[in-house]
């Protein structure tokens, strides 16, 4: 049975334009040093439960753009996929859903990209609106470093996946052996993730954004604080939802508690006014 969300209520949003439609096709950004092949079985959940076209987006640095330079900044990451996103067929406006890093891209592509993008769903992303040791817990920056400095794939992916979710440990070295597959057919560059972490340690979120907004968060989240979250929610007037036993990772521990918190917000956004 899936856990319950937070009491958090929907944030009423001002103004007597009518909200926008849900998006035919969602864009899913991933975090740092991840790439389309997590996303695992909740990309095939989500088109499935949504009947919308879903497309994982590698950023660059990771997955088939690894051998590409990382921007420096997120905005400057953001402004390239903006581009690409412009340059290829022309529809109606996206949703964006991201995680972590990724929900920081999202957020900065919808401040930049208004036209483009519809809605917003960022997963347990920061921002500098939060503290240094909300935004990266000390003990999961040594774990991380443990994991960076493990040179077979499968033991690097358990250390990373018992960090990012609070799943048992069958689940855990699932994750881990598919995630080491990926590895193996893709591998990671270490240069690409020190880039990453570098552009998200110095994003500011966007001051406002003209789309509807989600965020969810796992209360059991021991790689950044759900505080961080929250803090977000608040200064974008957007929607906070969070899961009470679940880590960073809430794509992959509970996609379908992601998802049907997703759908429940789709619809109470197309009964509210947007501004």
């Amino acid at each position: 049975m899936l856990a319950a969300n937070s009491p958090t209520a929907p944030v009423s949003l001002s103004g007597s334009d009518p909200a926008p439609p849900a998006p035919a096709t969602w864009l899913l950004l991933r975090g740092l040093g991840r790439e389309r092949g997590h996303w695992f079985e909740f990309a095939r959940l989500l088109e499935r439960s949504l009947g919308a076209q879903v497309v994982p987006i590698d950023l660059p640095g990771n997955g088939q753009r690894r051998h590409e330079p990382v921007p420096s900044s997120i905005a400057a990451l953001a402004r390239r996929l903006a581009a690409e996103l412009r340059a290829g067929p022309a529809g109606p406006p996206r949703g964006v859903l991201g995680i972590s890093l990724g929900g920081m891209v999202a957020l900065s592509l919808a401040e930049q990209w208004p036209s483009g993008i519809s809605h917003v769903v960022v997963v347990n992303t920061s921002s500098r609106l939060s503290c240094g040791h909300q935004r990266l817990r000390p003990r999961a920056a040594l774990s991380l470093l443990r994991a960076s400095m493990a040179t077979e794939p499968e033991a690097r992916e358990r250390l990373i996946y018992s960090l990012t979710t609070s799943a048992p440990g069958q689940d855990v070295a699932r994750w881990a052996q598919e995630a080491a597959a990926v590895a193996r057919r893709v591998p990671p560059s270490r240069r690409a993730l020190l880039a990453q972490l570098y552009a998200a340690a110095t994003f500011r979120a966007p001051a406002h954004i003209p789309q509807p907004a989600l965020v969810l968060s796992g209360a059991r989240d021991r790689l950044v604080s759900p505080a961080c979250s929250a803090a977000l929610a608040r200064a974008l007037g957007a929607t906070l939802r969070c899961h009470p036993g679940a880590g960073h990772d809430l794509p992959l521990e509970q996609p379908r508690w992601v998802i049907e918190q997703l759908k429940a917000w789709l619809a109470a956004s197309a009964c509210e006014p947007s501004d």
